[in-house]
């Protein structure tokens, strides 16, 4: 099989949303190329780490947002 698989085709097969097609051609890629496998299992390990870690907005942010609010609440009760 020649067919190249893009990043995104690799992650839409990761979260179940490759139409079926794509999805049989990836897994019969999977089991005859190295390089693709590697690359899924580099994919599913990124994804992994990126579930486990905690997003939040600095505290400037959040500041910045609340101030911005509060003036454009304040102008439009003028």
């Amino acid at each position: 099989m020649n067919t190249t698989f893009t990043e995104n085709d690799l992650i839409l097969f990761i979260y179940g949303e490759a139409n079926l097609f794509l999805e049989a051609e990836i897994k019969i890629a999977l089991s005859e190329d190295n390089d693709l496998r590697k690359r899924h299992e580099s994919l599913l390990s990124t994804i992994k780490v990126l579930k486990s870690e905690k997003f939040e907005p600095h505290d400037t942010s959040l500041k910045i947002i609340m101030e911005e609010s509060a003036l454009s609440h304040r102008e439009e009760i003028i």
